[in-house]
C-alpha cells in the first residue's frame, strides 16, 4: 500500500507536502505562544536592574560593581531612541534574532547553494526554530552574546579555509567582544583552539608565520577584553562580570546543590523547578544556619569534590536533554552528520561543525552544575544545520529517494511534536 501511494504521489511531492504541513503547524504553534504569553519583557536574571545601574552610575563604576558591559552599551544606544527600558531590551534582542535569520541565511549559502531544495528546507527549520524562541521577550544577554558566537563560527568555518591577517584580527575581536558581554564566552576558547589547530595542520606556511598570526589574534583579543573590563581589573583585580550571589552571600552552586540533593533523595521530581521554585535562596540560608556554613559547597570544584557521582549524573542527564531537544526540533536529520562523523574516510572539515557542537554541549552539560537552559545555545545552534548540509554532500546522488524519505519523516516527526505542544497548551 505504501509503495503504491509513493508511486502515485512520488517522493519529491510527498516531501513538498510534508514541508508545507510542517510550516503551517509550526506557524500555529508560534502564533499560539505569542498570544498566550503577555507581551512583556521578563526579568528573571535582573538585567533590568543592571541596565538601570549602568545608566545611573556610568560604565566605570558599573564595571567595578559587576555588569554586562557591551550589552549595556548596546542597550543604552537603543534607549536613546526609545526612552524605555523594556523597549530597549525588546528592540535589541529582536534585532539579534533578525541577525540570526539574515546572517544565518548568508552563512548557510556559503555552505550549500540555496537553489538546493534541501538547503532551503534546512534553513526553514532553522528559521522557525529561532522565531519560536521568543528571546525578544527576555531581559537577558544570551541572545546578544549569540551574535558574536554566530559571527565567530562563520569566520572559523568559512573564512579560515584561506585565513588572512584580517581574519585573525576579526577572530580575536569577536572573541573579545564576547568576553565583554558574558562570562560564558569562555566556552568559545576551546572551539577557537580547535579551529586554529585545524588551520595550523592544513596550511603549508612556516611555523614563524603561524605563530605570528596566532599571536596577533591573541593580542587583539586581550586588547578588546581589557577595553570592557579595565575598571574592575584596576579596582578589584578581576573581570567585571555581574555577581549572582544572594545578598546573604549564598551562591548559586549552593542553591543548585541543595535542590539537586532533594531530587536525589526523592523529595522533588527531576525538574528545574526543584531549584528555581522550591529551593529559593531563603531555603539555602535556612539550611546553612542549621547545618553550618561549610555544609554546602560554595564553588563548582567544591561541589564536584563533595559529590562527584552527582556531578556525573547531572552532566549525563544534561547531555541526554540536549540530544532529545534537538531530535525534537530536527528529527532524524541529526542522523546524517552523526553517520558521517564516524566514517573515517570523510574529510575532517566536514566533521568539524558537529565536533564543535558536541564539544560545547559536553563542556556546558558537565560544568553548568544545574539543569541546562537552551538559551545558552544561542548562536551555537547554527552548527546543527551546517552539519546536516555538509553531510548531505557525502551521500550519493542516487540516494535522492532515501534523502527525500529522511527529510519527509523528519518534518512529519517535528510536526507531530508541534501538534502535541499545541494540544497541550
Amino acid at each position: 500500500m505504501t509503495k503504491n501511494f509513493l508511486a502515485i504521489v512520488g517522493h519529491r511531492k510527498l516531501l513538498q507536502i510534508s514541508f508545507v504541513l510542517f510550516v503551517l503547524v509550526y506557524a500555529v504553534l508560534i502564533g499560539l505562544r505569542f498570544l498566550d504569553k503577555p507581551f512583556v519583557v521578563d526579568n528573571n536574571d535582573h538585567y533590568k536592574e543592571l541596565f538601570a545601574d549602568f545608566l545611573h552610575r556610568g560604565f566605570y563604576q558599573s564595571s567595578v560593581n559587576g555588569t554586562s558591559a557591551l550589552y549595556n552599551f548596546a542597550l543604552a544606544t537603543v534607549y536613546q531612541f526609545t526612552q524605555s527600558v523594556d523597549g530597549a531590551f525588546l528592540i535589541l534582542n529582536a534585532g539579534c534574532d533578525l541577525f540570526y535569520l539574515l546572517f544565518g541565511w548568508y552563512f548557510l549559502k556559503k555552505v550549500a547553494p540555496m537553489s538546493n531544495t534541501y538547503t532551503r528546507m534546512v534553513f526553514g527549520i532553522y528559521a522557525l526554530y529561532i522565531i519560536n524562541q521568543q528571546s525578544y521577550l527576555h531581559a537577558s544577554n544570551d541572545t546578544f552574546l549569540g551574535v558574536f558566537v554566530l559571527a565567530l563560527l562563520y569566520v572559523g568555518l568559512v573564512r579560515f579555509k584561506k585565513a588572512t591577517p584580517i581574519d585573525f584580527a576579526v577572530m580575536g575581536l569577536l572573541l573579545g567582544l564576547a568576553f565583554g558581554t558574558r562570562m560564558t564566552a569562555v566556552y568559545l576558547v576551546p572551539l577557537v583552539a580547535i579551529v586554529i589547530w585545524n588551520w595550523w595542520r592544513q596550511t603549508n606556511l612556516g611555523p614563524k608565520y603561524k605563530i605570528g598570526k596566532v599571536g596577533f589574534m591573541v593580542s587583539v583579543f586581550v586588547a578588546a577584553t581589557l577595553l570592557f573590563h579595565y575598571p574592575s581589573l584596576i579596582e578589584k583585580q578581576r573581570l567585571g562580570y555581574e555577581s549572582k550571589e544572594a545578598k546573604s552571600g549564598a551562591t548559586w552552586i549552593q542553591r543548585n546543590y541543595l535542590g539537586l540533593k532533594k531530587i536525589e533523595q526523592g523529595k522533588e521530581p527531576i525538574h528545574r523547578n526543584a531549584i528555581w521554585q522550591h529551593t529559593k535562596f531563603e531555603a539555602v540560608d535556612a539550611y546553612l544556619n542549621v547545618n553550618g556554613p561549610d555544609s554546602l559547597p560554595r564553588t563548582f570544584t567544591q561541589a564536584v569534590a563533595k559529590d562527584p557521582i552527582l556531578a556525573i549524573k547531572l552532566g549525563l542527564y544534561n547531555c541526554f536533554s540536549v540530544v532529545a531537544r534537538f531530535l525534537r526540533f530536527w528529527g532524524l536529520l541529526l542522523l546524517l552528520p552523526m553517520v558521517v562523523f564516524f566514517r573515517k574516510r570523510i574529510d575532517y572539515p566536514t566533521k568539524l561543525p558537529l565536533a564543535l557542537f558536541a564539544l560545547f554541549t559536553i563542556m556546558l552539560s558537565f560544568t553548568c552544575y544545574t539543569f541546562i537552559e537552551f538559551r545558552w545555545f544561542s548562536g551555537y545552534e547554527i552548527l546543527v544545520p551546517i552539519a546536516v548540509l555538509l553531510s548531505l554532500g557525502h551521500y550519493q546522488t542516487t540516494a535522492a529517494p532515501i534523502k527525500n524519505t529522511l527529510f519527509t519523516l523528519s518534518l512529519l516527526l517535528i510536526t507531530v511534536f508541534n501538534l502535541k505542544s499545541i494540544i497541550g497548551s
